[in-house]
């Protein structure tokens, strides 16, 4: 009798051999530096927004459709879900200051009759803010991500095998 896995045997034999090598060939270099820091920074982004916005699903197309790395993109997100209680009082401050500078009341009052504008919640100071930040900081991430994954992508090759990175 076959268990859920289609192995034979009474022993767990761990995961399905494509299931490995897809995880090894995503670690090992298959992808560019560029693809792997720019799925990171897209699923940082899309960790840092509050998850009750439209902007998050926006955010998780625009992770899902562009060439991004899809398991450095979920990576980058549970490190801005763990970082979001963190950083929520920075985002409400800063989203507190855009939303209370005359010079913009006018924009947030015509953004917010636009049709669909509202489901972005921009109203919400945390989400204002993290937008605002995830926005300014995603070029200097993509560029630190980019130099990480250069500098790690040989060392996760010597360890768990692969083709070798090509830059």
């Amino acid at each position: 009798m076959s268990d859920w896995i289609g192995n034979t045997g009474d022993a767990f034999e761990g995961p399905r051999p494509g299931v490995w090598k897809s995880f090894r060939a995503t670690i090992s270099g298959v992808d560019h530096p560029r693809f792997l820091a720019s799925g990171f920074t897209l699923g940082l982004m899309l960790g840092f927004l509050p998850k009750s916005s439209l902007l998050v699903v926006l955010f998780f197309l625009l992770l899902m459709l562009s060439r991004s790395n899809l398991t450095t993109g979920m990576f980058g997100f549970c490190i801005g879900m763990g970082l979001l209680p963190l950083l929520a009082p920075l985002f409400s401050d800063v989203g507190m200051w855009l939303g209370s500078q005359a010079s913009l009341q006018t924009t947030w009052v015509e953004l917010h009759r636009l049709p669909l504008v509202p489901w972005f919640q921009l109203q919400n100071s945390i989400v204002l803010g993290s937008l605002t930040c995830s926005l300014l900081g995603c070029i200097p991430m993509y560029f630190f991500a980019k130099i990480f994954f250069n500098w790690f992508r040989p060392l996760l090759v010597k360890t768990f095998g692969g083709p070798s990175p090509s830059n």
